[in-house]
């Protein structure tokens, strides 16, 4: 049996965790946030428990508190996994990559892409693979694999043109363009 009184409390935190995030108040919502979790743990709602440990995860980022976010991320990973839910448990890997690439642990930061990136290719999620693509191009940028960089770019230039996202298009054109130029001026000085 649902328990109702419950279930308005979470309705009831889940809008003010909106509203405090909305507002720039991330220790009032990462409150609001961590109770409502209790209460999903207390009536067994894993799919809404998995939602709300990823906010809390998102809001740890925002504060700079990412060893924290990247617990959260990876309890929200295993859950969706679980429940077979594919596409938020690659958003959670992603997620995952994103920290430790802020913590500048690039190599660590490859396989949570990757396994992202092997799920968005199963279950045909052609923008979430081409978030990957750039995001494994920067790792390898900050690697100084300069060629695999611009491969990995290339692929989600293309693939970002090809879904209508445009702004992505012409920023990872930029990053394209930039990666050559350096290729060439590389290439310029070793010849001399």
């Amino acid at each position: 049996m649902i328990d109702t009184n419950k279930s308005q409390r979470i309705q009831t935190l889940l809008l003010k965790a909106s509203h405090h995030f909305m507002n720039e108040e991330l220790l009032k919502a990462l409150h609001c946030y961590q109770w409502c979790e209790r209460l999903l743990v207390d009536l067994a709602d894993t799919d809404r428990q998995a939602d709300v440990i990823n906010n809390i995860g998102l809001i740890l980022v925002k504060l700079k508190r990412l060893e924290e976010a990247m617990k959260c991320f990876n309890r929200a990973q295993e859950l969706y996994k679980a429940l077979g839910k594919d596409r938020n448990q690659a958003a959670q890997l992603g997620n995952m990559g994103s920290v430790l690439r802020d913590c500048k642990r690039y190599e660590e930061a490859f396989e949570p892409y990757e396994t992202a990136l092997e799920i968005y290719l199963r279950i045909g999620d052609r923008a979430g693979v081409a978030e990957q693509y750039a995001n494994i191009a920067y790792l390898h940028v900050m690697n100084g694999n300069l060629q695999a960089a611009l491969s990995f770019y290339e692929q989600a230039q293309d693939l970002f043109q090809k879904l209508g996202m445009f702004e992505k298009a012409t920023s990872t054109r930029r990053n394209i363009d930039l990666l050559s130029s350096w290729n060439d001026r590389r290439a310029e000085s070793r010849r001399r």
